[in-house]
């Protein structure tokens, strides 16, 4: 009897540890087609400035309010 209740618990134990994975894969996978969409969104982004001229505003000169 002793050996039924301690394979009912590695079982459940087994199964607990097979749930987590699956479920941490899960998640580990969105997060990584998330990430990668986005990726892609900002290279394209940047593809379409760069074929529009891609520079940036000219740089204003500063000057000191001590020296003129």
């Amino acid at each position: 009897m002793m050996n039924r209740s301690l394979l009912n618990v590695v079982l459940l134990a087994a199964a607990g540890a097979a749930t987590s994975w699956l479920v941490q894969n899960f998640l580990d996978q969105r997060k990584r087609k998330h990430v990668t969409r986005a990726k892609r969104e900002i290279k394209e982004q940047l593809k379409t400035w760069e074929e529009e001229g891609g520079s940036l505003a000219p740089r204003a000169e500063r000057r000191d309010i001590g020296t003129h």
